[in-house]
């Protein structure tokens, strides 16, 4: 690829946007998944004893968390530059804890017979890493430094687009959620 073809927004295609958008809103779906797990069953992994002050507690970080994660994907989603950057420092730290942190969780509770830590693992150690080189590739870095938000969300904002994100986040988020708890 020339210089030239990645230089303008129009003629640069991104790679991984997308991808970026449904892993933090996943972070949101997972964070409103483990609100309902601790308010309305009283599930939630930092819940202790019989008080349900850490179950309250619980549901109010969750809360503030989902609403970060999916507006953290809306800033992805519509160019900015410093939630794409924030994005990728993210998504670095997260393959750490998958290769140093959940991949040995992984491998315990294998022999266990336990195969949850699965889902959040293979996120962790495939599909984070696999985001960061799609953010990374200089297609994509070239389109985040030129694109204005009208150019961004006629890229990623179609109705088709936004409900399938919206679902295949849901639906991950859903399954880690789970997975935390079980």
């Amino acid at each position: 690829m020339t210089s030239g073809a990645i230089s303008g927004s129009t003629t640069a295609k991104p790679r991984g946007i997308g991808l970026a958008v449904a892993y933090d809103w996943a972070l949101g779906a997972q964070m409103l998944t483990m609100l309902v797990l601790a308010v309305g069953f009283g599930l939630a992994p930092l819940r202790s004893g019989t008080s349900n002050i850490p179950t309250a507690a619980s549901a109010i970080g969750f809360g503030i968390l989902a609403a970060i994660c999916i507006g953290w994907g809306e800033m992805v989603r519509r160019g900015n530059r410093y939630g794409y950057w924030l994005q990728v420092v993210a998504s670095a730290g997260l393959t750490l804890v998958g290769y140093l942190y959940q991949l040995p969780l992984m491998l315990r509770s294998a022999q266990q017979g336990n195969f949850w830590p699965f889902i959040p693992g293979i996120i962790l150690t495939v599909v984070t890493p696999f985001l960061l080189i799609r953010l990374l590739n200089p297609a994509t870095r070239a389109w985040i430094a030129t694109v204005t938000p009208p150019e961004s969300l006629a890229r990623h904002g179609s109705a088709r687009w936004i409900i399938s994100t919206m679902l295949g986040a849901a639906i991950g988020g859903i399954l880690v959620a789970l997975a935390t708890v079980h």
